[in-house]
């Protein structure tokens, strides 16, 4: 693998990227309902719209030979010149080859969820959807909302405090304040830093959760309990498991 932050032939984007579990090795319903969902967003967000009477074509070739080459190398084709009409991206039309919203991915955790996706750069866990949710959950993210349906939060934080950052945005969304796709952050409440009685353990937390938009901050209590049975994968027996819960978020005053 090459160093953080110097991937051959990577480029900076200025939209979201959506990546769509299609890992059916992993998990066979990531292939069953992960290719079909992906499939249908890229034909929407990627794909060009062709005038009329004429077919769609398949693929668009990028204006600078150095980038259909870039592209070629990055997506394992082989070296040498590229006819942009004959790749492995033929089945995955899109505006612009090179910097296409939709993609197909290995394991991104959460297969019981699928189809399981991640939106990068939030990071923000997405399940359980068709197509309709998750066309406007990547339209919200190209207009810098959150999207709540089907969220299971945001990957890079602890499973706490992605609970208590989705019982924050569900707050705010009741009093019909957007939701910044970026917007939120949170921290551990301790005796340390708090100037309430914080009584944690294994299974008892207080995150909190601060909206940097409108500056407004919440406690929100978390407990993890004992969940109802799931199936971890495609034909696995349904086993017990816990999760974290909130149950209560106050807003801090002052």
């Amino acid at each position: 693998l090459s160093p953080p932050g110097n991937p051959p032939g990577a480029r900076r984007v200025d939209h979201p990227i959506l990546l769509v579990c299609t890992h059916g090795r992993r998990d066979r319903c990531c292939a069953v309902r992960g290719r079909p969902l992906a499939a249908a967003l890229s034909k929407h967000f990627d794909e060009p719209a062709a005038p009329e009477g004429e077919a769609t074509p398949r693929i668009q070739p990028a204006a600078n030979p150095a980038l259909t080459q870039n592209h070629a190398d990055t997506a394992g084709v082989g070296a040498g010149p590229v006819d942009p009409k004959h790749t492995e991206f033929d089945d995955h039309p899109s505006v612009d080859p090179i910097d296409p919203i939709i993609w197909e991915s290995s394991h991104t955790k959460g297969h019981r969820f699928a189809p399981s996706m991640l939106l990068l750069p939030a990071n923000y866990s997405f399940g359980r959807m068709a197509e309709g949710g998750a066309r406007s959950m990547v339209e919200h993210a190209q207009r810098g909302e959150l999207w709540l349906q089907g969220n299971r939060g945001r990957g890079c934080l602890d499973p706490a405090s992605q609970a208590a950052e989705l019982r924050v945005a569900h707050e705010l969304d009741d009093r019909g304040l957007p939701v910044g796709l970026a917007a939120l952050t949170s921290w551990e409440e301790t005796p340390e830093n708090s100037d309430e009685e914080t009584a944690q353990s294994a299974d008892v937390a207080v995150r909190v959760v601060e909206d940097t938009a409108s500056d407004l901050r919440f406690r929100v209590r978390m407990e993890r309990r004992d969940s109802v049975m799931v199936v971890s994968s495609c034909g696995d027996k349904p086993k017990r498991s816990k999760s974290w819960i909130a149950v209560g978020c106050e807003e801090i005053l002052g």
